[in-house]
């Protein structure tokens, strides 16, 4: 089972919004949704605390996600609660 948490630079706690969605039984897009709301809502708030990144997935195909640092992560969870 994939770890939620990753050292990113200068070992700050990091996460994704891939991670995300597995450890809380989400679709990714719906997650990936949810953080771009979030971030058009309240850019001031949130736009410093999620950074876009890429990933590849299974078929070979590259697709956007978020990379947040616990402050992000924090603000997500309480706003999906």
């Amino acid at each position: 089972m994939t770890e939620l948490v990753f050292k990113g630079e200068n070992n700050q706690a990091l996460t994704n919004s891939l991670l995300v969605a597995e450890k809380f039984g989400k679709r990714h897009d719906s997650v990936f949704r949810s953080i771009n709301q979030m971030i058009v809502n309240s850019p001031q708030k949130c736009g410093k605390l999620f950074v876009i990144s890429s990933y590849i997935d299974s078929s070979g195909k590259e697709n956007q996600m978020y990379v947040m640092n616990r402050k992000g992560f924090s603000i997500f969870v309480m706003g999906c609660a």
